[in-house]
């Protein structure tokens, strides 16, 4: 009997405890606070950026614009300003105004005194310089001398008469360095004669042909030397316009026969390579001489320089 006591007591004390264990299982996953595993997210501020007016004098500041009207701009100059209690400056007096959204715009198109360019364009230094240098360049004046150009094929056959020098101006400027380009317009003309006797037929075949002709070339030059004498090479296109009459006539020998006249005009343009080589040589700043050979209405070409630059 009291064997079967203690073996019960034993039994309750084993149940308590065990129950025990198990409550305080159950308070420790309860109790765990949940900032213990995961970490606290600030609270996200809010920035208010200021509004600015700039005033047509060059200065600025900032504020909160409240209004703007046809005669005025009113504002605040503190954002936490509750009372309501405004500011304002004539509209003529302001230049522009910037919100702190990132809109602006202009009020009044004058700035420190002068019109103010409201869409300024990109400033491109070489085209600056380039448009300096167009104006710096120098004229050359000069003559032609030995016929180079003739559209007719046998023209050497004729017998060539220059009824007026070849004539050229032009103008050359510098692009960069001793790189330079420039035009030329030149004027010329000849006169070709022929005379054939057919002593079988008694007939006598003579032709002149009257060409004029005017040039216009574009061209790009490179001094090989830069100073007071400067030899150079160029090369580029012509447009040579030619005004041509031809003037035919066949007439008899022994007079048995009636003579034939007949007179052709023809206009045309052709393009021809500008290949030529000189020298230019100045007395002083201003003043100079040039020379060279090539293609052209001319093989050589002599005159006077005017130094711009």
């Amino acid at each position: 009997m009291k064997m079967k006591i203690f073996i019960l007591n034993i039994s309750l004390v084993i149940i308590t405890l065990a129950a025990f264990s198990q409550q305080e299982a159950d308070s420790i996953l309860v109790k765990v606070p949940l900032s213990a595993i995961r970490p606290k997210v600030p609270e996200a501020t809010l920035i208010i950026s200021p509004d600015v007016i700039v005033k047509t004098n060059g200065n600025l500041f900032q504020c909160k614009i409240a209004e703007v009207t046809a005669s005025e701009v009113k504002y605040k100059l503190s954002l936490k300003d509750t009372s309501g209690t405004l500011l304002n400056i004539p509209r003529s007096e302001v230049y522009a105004i910037a919100y702190g959204n990132g809109l602006a715009m202009v009020i009044t198109p004058e700035l420190m005194g002068s019109k103010a360019d409201i869409y300024p364009q990109d400033y491109c230094e070489a085209w600056d310089n380039f448009r300096k240098s167009l104006g710096q360049g120098s004229i050359n004046i000069g003559i032609g001398f030995v016929s180079f150009y003739s559209p007719i094929k046998d023209a050497d056959s004729f017998e060539d008469e220059q009824t007026m020098p070849s004539v050229f101006a032009g103008y050359t400027f510098r692009i960069k360095g001793k790189m330079k380009a420039g035009l030329h317009l030149g004027f010329g003309g000849n006169e070709l004669s022929k005379s054939v006797e057919s002593q079988y037929d008694q007939m006598r075949i003579s032709s002149e042909i009257d060409e004029n002709f005017i040039c216009v070339g574009l061209f790009g030059r490179y001094d090989i030397l830069d100073g007071a004498i400067k030899p150079f090479v160029k090369a580029g296109i012509d447009f040579i316009g030619v005004n041509m009459t031809t003037t035919s006539m066949a007439e008899s020998l022994d007079g048995k026969t009636a003579s034939l006249n007949t007179v052709v005009h023809q206009k045309g343009i052709k393009p021809g390579l500008i290949l030529r080589a000189g020298l230019d040589m100045y007395f002083g700043n201003k003043f100079g001489i040039y020379g060279d050979v090539g293609t052209g209405l001319s093989l050589v070409q002599v005159g006077l320089l005017f130094n711009l630059e």
